[in-house]
């Protein structure tokens, strides 16, 4: 698995403090994703949601990091 080169732990340990708005996105490279769910946290709350579902992707491993795909 490829996190556009950041550390697995490392991206956990971002998403559990900053996950919500989408952190660990700008971090591997997908600022489209994160803008778009620091907007979600901000109005609906959805970007939590959003970010739990990356966490679990992340932890096993089958998170693609992907700069254009929105959600």
């Amino acid at each position: 698995m490829d996190l556009n080169g950041q550390d697995k732990t490392t991206m956990i340990i971002i998403y559990l403090f900053l996950g919500g708005l989408g952190i660990h996105n700008f971090m591997m490279g997908e600022t489209k994703k994160g803008i778009f769910k620091i907007i979600m946290s901000c109005c609906c709350g959805i970007g939590s949601i959003l970010a739990l579902i990356d966490l679990i992707k992340i932890c096993t491993d089958k998170y693609e990091v992907n700069p254009d795909k929105l959600v």
